[in-house]
């Protein structure tokens, strides 16, 4: 029983690990199979906007997990005592998070299609808003006003961020403001189905007790059959003056697959460290709670602003990524009073002003959920 806790922390330091790795990476190259330009037979050149084939893909690859779940139900049989909910019983009440999971998704990969990655990741933090609404709200979660101001703060330098981005596309005249105003709103609309998700994941492992390699893989599951025999038929069935991003002609793209082996290698890429960092992403709640979930996650657009950039100065047509130019000092401004947030949010940085004496046990229902006894703020 002594080594129980080192290794609770060593999973939950490594899930993190993965969490951040993982994450930087899914959303560049995610952005890159929709901007880049790949190269197929005699040497066209040809833009993959399909991100609802892409969705279908992602979520193929999350239904591999359940591969993954049967080994650990041989090799680890549950006791007598486990109550917690598995098969059939799981895979159905994991369907409405299946399904806040796929209209976030889908919405942000048309965002994706329009705004430059790191911004796009830096409006992550709307789900951190969204979360602490319906933590309080659903979850009777109690914050302090020291929470309210962390979450202030990270949404300002959102904003901050935001107004960069806008500023940039009316200089470069390359996205038209109605695109990105629209981007924007779809973004922030997929963070609150994504936060409500997230506490529906926090109530399946917390209250119980599921596994999480098991809701992953479930989510897979329900989300590939969503996109596979409803979303897909209806894309390929409405007009195609609906522009990219509604209509798409799913056998064109099998066929792209067929005559570009970079586009098959980078899809591939892209399901992987995307089931991996969906699948981290749940470990993490049923570790500590849905809102540190999702606080820690403000850490990765640092990360994903530097492989954007890598992604842009290293492809040959610069199509995918993102340039340095004088905007890039106002969105990395907006990301560091962000994670300013993040920190005062997370105790990292305590304000004198407030009084940090209160010992709530998350463990028993506290404000986050989380495994640790932490200190909080009393309201001064």
């Amino acid at each position: 029983m002594r080594n129980a806790v080192p290794h609770r922390k060593i999973f939950k330091i490594l899930h993190l690990i993965f969490l951040f790795a993982a994450g930087s990476i899914y959303p560049v190259l995610n952005n890159f199979l929709l901007k880049y330009a790949f190269t197929y037979k005699y040497g066209l050149e040809l833009t993959f906007q399909n991100p609802w084939f892409i969705n279908t893909a992602i979520s193929f690859g999350l239904t591999l997990l359940l591969i993954v779940s049967v080994i650990k139900r041989c090799t680890c049989p549950a006791s007598k005592n486990d109550q917690s909910p598995r098969g059939i019983h799981l895979f159905r009440i994991v369907g409405m998070p299946s399904v806040l999971f796929l209209v976030s998704s889908s919405l942000q990969s048309y965002a994706l299609m329009y705004m430059v990655t790191t911004v796009w990741q830096l409006f992550h933090g709307f789900t951190i808003l969204f979360t602490t609404l319906f933590a309080v709200t659903y979850r009777h979660q109690r914050l302090f006003l020291v929470d309210w101001l962390g979450l202030f703060i990270t949404v300002a330098g959102i904003c901050l961020a935001g107004v960069a981005t806008m500023i940039r596309g009316i200089a470069d005249n390359n996205t038209s403001i109605y695109q990105l105003f629209i981007s924007f709103l779809l973004v922030i609309v997929s963070h609150g189905f994504r936060s409500f998700q997230t506490i529906k994941e926090e109530e399946l492992t917390h209250d119980k007790l599921a596994e999480p390699i098991e809701v992953a893989a479930y989510e897979g599951v329900w989300t590939f059959f969503f996109n596979l025999c409803i979303c897909t038929p209806v894309i390929n069935a409405v007009p195609r003056s609906y522009g990219v991003g509604i209509y798409e002609n799913s056998k064109l793209c099998i066929e792209r697959l067929k005559y570009s082996s970079q586009l098959c290698l980078f899809l591939f890429g892209l399901v992987l460290t995307a089931s991996i960092y969906f699948y981290c992403g749940i470990v993490i709640t049923s570790y500590s709670s849905a809102i540190h979930r999702n606080m820690y996650e403000m850490v990765r657009p640092f990360f994903v602003w530097a492989f954007s950039v890598m992604t842009y100065y290293l492809a040959k047509n610069h199509t995918a990524g993102e340039k340095v130019d004088k905007y890039s000092i106002v969105e990395l401004s907006g990301f560091f009073l962000a994670v300013l947030g993040t920190l005062i949010y997370n105790r990292f940085i305590k304000l004198p002003c407030f009084i940090y004496n209160e010992l709530v046990d998350y463990g028993n229902g506290g404000a986050g959920g989380s495994d640790d006894s932490v200190t909080r703020d009393l309201i001064p």
